[in-house]
């Protein structure tokens, strides 16, 4: 079988980080999404990229498919040479069992802590209500839309630990006196989402708003 593709360099926050991601456009809930106005979705990058960079775009496809058809024994799962690892740099978990072998990629690389970033609460709420999460990774529940955090009331009560993930806009920030606790400039120096800690909620400024700060 072909093997599953890891992006070792990243430029950006995500500098010095490994990855694993899918395909976006052949992602049903990602085209959804994309299409919700005021949606942090509906400013991604990744479509207009993987539609410019053919190679990657068929890289995350060769990842969808072997991820997402079945379930892969674990010698089958690649082994990450690295402390802290990201499950979707710019993807979204597809199916159940897309979701299952990334769990099991986390128990064969016990060395490591795994952070994986999702808008699929369904699979989410309906895998972990009857599985554990591996001590050795945090699941984060990435809010749709920008400036509103995800409610996670119904993960809580099944006993589900997450974080939470939200963008904010600088009025929002300004006008609710929210505290922006990411990083943003470098995922390796902050961890916040990586590691085992009392941050619960992670707010992150958005992008372009960041860039108006600096200029």
């Amino acid at each position: 079988m072909n093997e599953i593709q890891i992006t070792l360099n990243h430029s950006g926050k995500m500098q010095g980080m490994q990855s694993l991601s899918t395909n976006t456009l052949t992602n049903s809930l990602c085209t959804k999404n994309h299409q919700i106005e005021g949606s942090i979705c509906a400013k991604c990058y990744s479509q207009t990229l993987l539609k410019m960079r053919k190679t990657l775009q068929a890289k995350t496809e060769r990842n969808t498919i072997l991820l997402t058809k079945r379930i892969l024994k674990f010698e089958e799962l690649p082994y990450v040479n690295t402390l802290y690892f990201r499950f979707e740099a710019f993807g979204d978990v597809h199916n159940r069992t897309h979701l299952i072998n990334y769990m099991n990629m986390a128990i064969k690389n016990p060395h490591c802590r795994f952070a994986l970033f999702t808008k699929n609460y369904k699979v989410a709420y309906e895998y972990f209500q009857h599985n554990p999460i591996p001590t050795n990774v945090n699941i984060i529940l990435s809010s749709l839309m920008i400036n509103k955090p995800i409610s996670v009331d119904k993960f809580i009560k099944a006993g589900i630990k997450v974080k939470t993930f939200t963008v904010y806009r600088k009025e929002a920030v300004a006008q609710n006196n929210i505290e922006i606790n990411c990083g943003a400039k470098s995922c390796i120096s902050c961890l916040n989402c990586y590691t085992k800690n009392d941050i619960i909620d992670i707010r992150e400024l958005l992008k372009s708003d960041q860039k108006k700060g600096e200029s």
